[in-house]
């Protein structure tokens, strides 16, 4: 790939990333309305031409941790709970949080919007 190919492809990456977002906040904005509009309904669904929109309840569980570590055996509690390193952060410094574990380096594509007349 040429640099003015690559120049081109980042063009269109940021254009893309930034129509997500304007799209995302939309599909938000409009995800509200739909709900609030189908909790006044009696039967909390609607059809368009194309599309169902209905209310599904979702139940999600939440453990109590000192309960699961109080009966579970060692083995069980460590393969039941994920660490949370952002909390760890709060309780260790980062040199020991290392010594318990491994630091993964990866890259990330970052891409931003330059400022006008930077060019």
């Amino acid at each position: 790939m040429t640099v003015g190919e690559l120049i081109a492809r980042v063009q269109q990456l940021g254009t893309i990333r930034e129509k997500l977002h304007r799209l995302e906040a939309t599909e938000r904005l409009l995800s509200d309305e739909v709900r609030a509009g189908l909790q006044r309904r009696k039967s909390g669904r609607v059809q368009s031409a194309d599309w169902l929109a209905c209310l599904a309840e979702r139940t999600t569980l939440e453990l109590d941790v000192a309960k699961l570590q109080r009966k579970a055996t060692p083995e069980v509690f460590i393969a039941c709970v994920t660490p949370n390193v952002k909390a760890a952060r709060r309780h260790f410094t980062e040199a020991a949080l290392k010594k318990m574990g491994r630091a993964t380096t990866t890259t990330q594509l970052r891409v931003s919007r330059r400022p006008k007349g930077s060019g």
